[in-house]
């Protein structure tokens, strides 16, 4: 694949680091070396996706050699190069062969991002107001067309009653989201109950909202300020065009000093509105009564319709990169409504345990699946590495088996060739011992021959005398 850098890059490496360093300034006002930028893909393993990549690396070419061949650098060279010999720059890569992918989900024996298992980026059923509110707020139209209209016929004080977890809060947060848009006419601010506790404390955050920043980070008037002069202070920041409407969200934890506050905020003639929010036994205490009876608003919360939860629901498995409400069926999503009452926050916890067993159990099932995969592309491996070896076998038997028989039909060749050579050589051999050297006749053949027939001549001889 290369080399980066004089490094070379195999697929033995599981992972390669390189980091260049920010030279010397002197090195800076040297001539830069011309860049060569690489581009390749590599497969990216997300959740149980695999996705290709492009990566692009930077790799200086020779000083020596491409130093001055060609001075005319293109800009976008020249911003590789500043970022390269200027800043730290840190390269990754990562080699995933099939061995650690194996091992990887042969390791994985617990889950805890069960949300990744259904693709998404987060857990959508956080008990928290997600941001922005407009687009996650449901259900109570009716209630939240009473809300605009205390606001727009400015009465003083206005409650909202309901059990823990129906969506007081949520509603109180909108108002303050949509009352900020109109930041010339209005100053809201919603305020926790247990931030009204000190008298100081408590000064600063009802005063807040009309502060300018000079006053809040460095003038800090609340250190000075009693209950008896914030009324003073209200009445000359708040214009008669201008208001300050205050939320304050669970009046239980609300102390008795900030309680008084909000009394002499009453009492005194000042552009001043009020909601609160809490229980029905919260609101119904001693201390409250000379606000409760000014109340405008009565607001009691209950629980949402189906078809508000469904889209609350909905709208947050969308926002994480989910589709409707499953893996929720429309079966289990009623049943759990039912459960809880249609309380908006026990419904999001319902649906977190459901939604947290459903993944974990398709995890249970993937992991059971790929590893009966893994067992049967192991058992097929072996079997294709037996099959392979069958082959080599057979291969290796019939080379040896041609060998033997080349070898053989070799064999018989040198014989044949041996005997013929044999054969000539003694058709030689009589040849020379039937004529001999220089004509001479040295055969033992032809010797006894000329033996024989010198007998034969003596007989003759012989017979030939005595018949004379």
């Amino acid at each position: 694949m290369g080399k980066i850098l004089g490094i070379p890059l195999m697929m033995g490496y599981q992972e390669l680091h390189l980091q260049w360093r920010r030279p010397s300034i002197i090195s800076g006002f040297l001539p830069i070396p011309v860049l060569k930028i690489i581009r390749f893909r590599l497969p990216l393993h997300i959740g149980h996706t695999t996705r290709s990549k492009s990566f692009f690396f930077i790799i200086p070419e020779n000083r020596e050699t491409n130093q001055f061949k060609n001075p005319s650098i293109s800009l976008a060279t020249f911003i590789y190069e500043f970022f390269m010999y200027y800043f730290n720059m840190n390269i990754r890569i990562k080699i995933l062969g099939d061995k650690e992918e194996k091992s990887q989900t042969s390791k994985d024996q617990f889950m805890l991002d069960w949300y990744k298992e259904f693709e998404w980026s987060k857990n959508p059923f956080e008990t928290k107001i997600l941001k922005p509110i407009e687009d996650f707020i449901v259900g109570y139209d009716k209630d939240r067309l009473q809300i605009n209209l205390f606001v727009i016929k400015k009465f003083n004080f206005g409650s909202i009653a309901g059990p823990p977890g129906s969506g007081k809060s949520t509603i109180l947060k909108w108002m303050e989201y949509e009352l900020k848009k109109y930041k010339k006419q209005v100053r809201a601010r919603m305020i926790h109950g247990n931030k009204l506790t000190g008298e100081k404390h408590a000064i600063k955050q009802i005063i807040l909202p009309v502060m300018n920043p000079l006053e809040r980070f460095i003038t800090k008037p609340w250190q000075t300020m009693t209950i008896a002069t914030v009324t003073n202070y209200l009445r000359n920041k708040l214009a008669k065009d201008k208001r300050l409407i205050l939320l304050i969200d669970d009046i239980s934890e609300i102390s008795d000093l900030a309680l008084l506050l909000l009394k002499e905020l009453f009492t005194a003639n000042i552009n001043f509105q009020l909601i609160i929010n809490g229980s029905k036994e919260d609101l119904k205490k001693k201390e409250l009564l000379p606000f409760t009876k000014l109340d405008h608003l009565k607001i009691e919360l209950s629980g949402m319709k189906y078809p508000d939860l469904r889209k609350m629901i909905k709208k947050r498995i969308e926002s994480v990169g989910g589709k409707d409400i499953k893996p929720i069926s429309e079966s289990l999503l009623k049943r759990i409504c039912k459960e809880t009452d249609n309380n908006p926050k026990a419904l999001l916890g319902f649906a977190y345990n459901c939604a947290a067993e459903i993944a974990l159990e398709r995890w249970r099932k993937r992991k059971e699946e790929e590893e009966q995969a893994e067992r049967a592309r192991e058992i097929e491996e072996k079997e294709l590495f037996e099959a392979e070896g069958e082959v080599e076998k057979e291969s290796e038997d019939r080379e040896r088996k041609g060998r033997k028989e080349e070898e053989e039909e070799t064999r018989e060749e040198k014989k044949e060739k041996k005997e013929e050579d044999k054969k000539e050589e003694t058709k030689d051999v009589e040849l020379e011992d039937y004529y001999g050297k220089e004509g001479e006749y040295t055969s033992p053949t032809r010797k006894r021959r000329l033996e024989q027939e010198k007998k034969i001549e003596d007989f003759f001889e012989t017979v030939r005398k005595n018949l004379e």
